[in-house]
């Protein structure tokens, strides 16, 4: 389903393999640690294994893939201390953003938030049959709802905090 709806938006290949593996590994459907072959990660997409490489290598830069000499990509590990601390200075940083963004807001603003949280809140979070796996829809209501949340940021500073935590 996911390589049908990539083919017929006619998208860029190479970003849509880096957005749908980054999505795979944050939600841990590639779990921390696991070996990340080339030719698996191609077969859901009917893509091309350079795209995939090369998307790889962009998620290698971002830390959330380790390439190793001679053996290929796997998913970084993380331990639980490391996905407290990331927790910890994630609501520190959102905390801040919200105060921002509602000294900022105005009532289409707030609108929009109660829109997003509406959403956010009906969407069912795991997959029906597989209580094991984050839906698509909850997540993109998720992005929606934190996007929402600090689009009365400036710009930059929106962009960054937009983006899921680690």
């Amino acid at each position: 389903m996911r390589a049908a709806n990539i083919r017929e938006s006619g998208v860029n290949l190479t970003q849509s393999a880096y957005e749908l593996l980054r999505a795979d590994i944050l939600s841990c459907r590639l779990p921390p640690g696991s070996k990340l072959k080339i030719q698996e990660t191609v077969h859901p997409l009917r893509g091309r294994p350079r795209r995939h490489r090369e998307a790889l290598s962009r998620l290698t830069s971002e830390g959330l893939v380790i390439a190793e000499p001679q053996r290929g990509f796997k998913a970084a590990p993380i331990s639980p201390e490391d996905l407290t601390d990331l927790t910890k200075v994630r609501i520190e940083i959102d905390s801040l953003c919200l105060r921002k963004a509602i000294e900022n807001g105005d009532v289409a603003w707030e609108s929009r938030l109660v829109a997003a949280f509406h959403r956010l809140s009906r969407t069912p979070e795991r997959v029906a049959g597989d209580p094991t796996r984050s839906s698509e829809e909850w997540a993109e209501a998720h992005a929606g709802f934190h996007t929402a949340l600090v689009e009365r940021l400036r710009q930059p500073v929106a962009d960054a905090a937009a983006q899921p935590a680690l």
